[in-house]
């Protein structure tokens, strides 16, 4: 007893099973087992309900889902050549077609079904109406002081085949039938109507004619037993408030309780026989009929008419009508067939198309899968041979061009991995022109950032000491990008080296800003390409006299900020390398403590948002303002940003180099 009770204790309960199975299944299984639950669940619950059909639906898309995945794991083995998987999807391509259009003809003829079977039973619920209409229509015909023994003979002649059936009359004479009911005249207001009415919460069938001089209401209740007797070929109907509006209006619309007559005059509701095959299924429906409410005069509200009944008995009730409903029905037989038999031989002429097309595909790809193996091991001299000028065809003229091409590429990548290196390179010469330490004058600080376009840039910044009170800053922006800027560069910037340890040697110290820059000019312009050139701009910083003696030749105005407010740089020449006798001028700015200088490049200024505006050097002058506090390195920093996100196409930033100078 024990031993068992231990077994059962390891083994894994129905539940944990359930879910350990229910974590392994895919979305297809998981949807085709809850599609299922729910359509077994509303079979046993509410047979007749519409989403029968959806769930029906579901159960067989989500089925196919899963076996196709299944297939799929199955065949894996099997269908790894080309012929085999060609064989499968061709029986795919001429079965797949056929029972989508098979599963569409049941589909269409459902809905069809569906809206017929709802017109029927609401043709007969209109001519009963009729019927009421036409009887007080002739009353109201007579002249008003001799209505009544109209109306006595409507009554009495309508009362066997309307069960319960209420008539008034109202005008020159008076008559109520039955005497001592429920008759009574309509409320004031109502004109001419006909239809379903709802009075003291109960449904009628009712038509209502006035004129001047009177009125005459006809009222049929609307019982179970009437609804039976109204198409009792066709199956039951149902009149219910679908969507809850009347519900929400205070309105109750309810069957009216059975009358005198119905057992007699109504025959009995025909039993609903079992399918007679798997096509025969329930037809569920519903359609909105206008509701008139007695008390409301003029007012319209909707409530739904439904219908429940199987094909068969539709199918049955349209074959046993004359006329119109039969020729429509031959038409429809004779057209299916004839629409079947087409498809049927479009289907195995298609078949057999297919099986001489894959005939040379499969042989085609034969010859690929051969030739990417000797590919594999290194052979490139390998040829396919080219059968007939198709797609197939050029495919393998392709493979062939291919091998011969493949030898290049690799020669390309050997060069372009040779080009990646020397560049590498180059970019860490170049950093090594960039100053690597800040000169110490007393009294001024200096902070440079360099952030290049691609892997070198063309944007050059230097500061050289010269002396123990004095230092030169540089800011100059080659034209272009790339290595050749970045080139020319080095050259400006050993020129520049050059010129300045001349002078502090032949000179005795002292530096000329305009003569450093023409003797840069002149040897741009003869050691350079006419189309090269190079912004520049140099200053000479004295601590002694706290006195900034610059040249500006072509280059962007550096930026004074100054208690609050912005001045900008004058512009001594034009750009160097361009002309060979072209004048440069010195300016001299004397530096007050606390003065903020900003050298820059347009990769600053000149990048476009996504509305195509610049950057702009208003910007830059309030980005420094707001934060002309805050130490150099932090105010690079944030100019940078700015740009950055400013810039809508990072494909086109320049080089952006910035140079801050602050005097303390």
């Amino acid at each position: 007893m024990s031993s068992s009770a231990s077994a059962s204790s390891k083994s894994p309960g129905i539940f944990s099973r359930t879910a350990a199975l229910w974590r392994e299944s895919g979305f297809a299984e998981r949807g085709c087992a809850v599609s299922l639950l729910f359509w077994v669940a509303i079979e046993f619950t509410a047979p007749d309900h519409f989403l029968q059909w959806v769930l029906r639906l579901a159960v067989i898309l989500f089925a196919g889902w899963t076996f196709m995945r299944w297939l799929r794991g199955s065949m894996k083995g099997m269908l790894w050549r080309l012929r085999n998987r060609l064989v499968v999807a061709y029986l795919f391509m001429a079965a797949v077609p056929v029972i989508l259009i098979l599963l569409l003809a049941m589909v269409s003829s459902n809905i069809l079904a569906e809206h017929l079977a709802v017109y029927l039973a609401n043709a007969e619920l209109e001519r009963h109406v009729e019927t009421l209409r036409n009887g007080a229509i002739a009353v109201m015909r007579f002249p008003a002081d001799q209505r009544v023994e109209p109306a006595m003979r409507l009554s009495a002649s309508l009362a066997d085949q309307h069960p319960g059936l209420e008539l008034a009359l109202r005008g020159a004479q008076t008559f109520l039938y039955p005497e001592g009911g429920t008759a009574a005249p309509a409320p004031e207001g109502w004109g001419d109507a006909s239809g379903v009415m709802v009075k003291d919460r109960a449904l009628y069938l009712w038509a209502h004619v006035r004129r001047d001089d009177g009125d005459v209401t006809i009222a049929e209740p609307v019982t179970r037993a009437f609804l039976t007797s109204l198409t009792p070929q066709l199956g039951g109907l149902r009149i219910a408030d679908l969507s809850g509006q009347l519900e929400k209006k205070g309105i109750v619309a309810k069957l009216h309780d059975a009358v005198e007559g119905d057992e007699t005059h109504v025959p009995a509701a025909p039993q609903r026989p079992p399918a007679k095959n798997i096509f025969d299924q329930d037809i569920q429906w519903w359609m909105t009929i206008p509701l008139a409410v007695w008390e409301k005069p003029a007012a319209a509200e909707g409530i739904g008419l439904g219908v429940s009944t199987r094909l068969s008995w539709l199918v049955n009730l349209i074959l046993t009508r004359k006329g119109e409903f039969q020729e429509i029905t031959q038409t429809i037989t004779l057209a299916f067939y004839a629409l079947l038999v087409l498809i049927v031989a479009v289907e195995l002429g298609a078949l057999a198309i297919a099986i001489s097309i894959s005939r040379s595909m499969t042989s085609a790809v034969h010859d690929l899968y051969e030739g990417t193996l000797r590919v594999q091991q290194g052979d490139f001299s390998h040829r396919i041979e080219m059968k007939g000028s198709d797609q197939v065809a050029d495919l393998s003229d392709s493979f062939n061009s291919m091998t011969t091409k493949i030898e290049q590429l690799l020669v390309v990548a050997k060069e372009k991995e040779r080009l990646q290196t020397e560049l590498s390179i180059a970019r860490e010469v170049q950093a090594q022109l960039f100053p690597r330490e800040i000169p110490g004058i007393p009294g001024f600080q200096l902070t440079a950032a360099c952030d290049a376009a691609r892997s070198v840039s063309g944007d050059y910044y230097d500061f050289r000491q010269l002396g123990d009170h004095r230092v030169a800053v540089v800011m100059g922006d080659v034209s272009g990008k790339g290595i050749s800027a970045a080139l020319l560069m080095a050259t400006l910037a050993s020129s520049l080296r050059t010129q300045l340890g001349h002078c502090m040697e032949a000179a005795g110290g002292a530096v000329s800003t305009s003569g450093i820059v023409s003797q840069l000019n002149k040897h741009l312009y003869a050691h350079t390409s006419p189309e090269k050139y190079a912004t520049f701009c140099m200053g000479v910083y004295d601590a002694e006299c706290g006195c900034l003696t610059y040249t500006n030749a072509g280059h962007l105005p550096p930026i004074l900020i100054r208690k609050g407010e912005a001045t900008m740089f004058d512009v001594n020449g034009i750009v160097v390398g361009a002309f060979p006798f072209a004048k440069y001028e010195e300016s001299h700015l004397p530096l007050e403590p606390d003065d903020l200088l900003l050298f820059y490049t347009d990769g600053i200024t000149e990048p476009e948002n996504e509305y195509g505006e610049m950057f702009g050097e208003e910007r830059l002058i309030e980005l420094l303002i707001r934060h002309a506090d805050c130490p150099n390195d932090e105010i690079i920093a944030r100019i940078l940003d700015a740009v950055r996100q400013w810039t809508y196409d990072k494909d086109s930033m320049d080089d952006m180099t910035l140079l801050l100078a602050r005097r303390t």
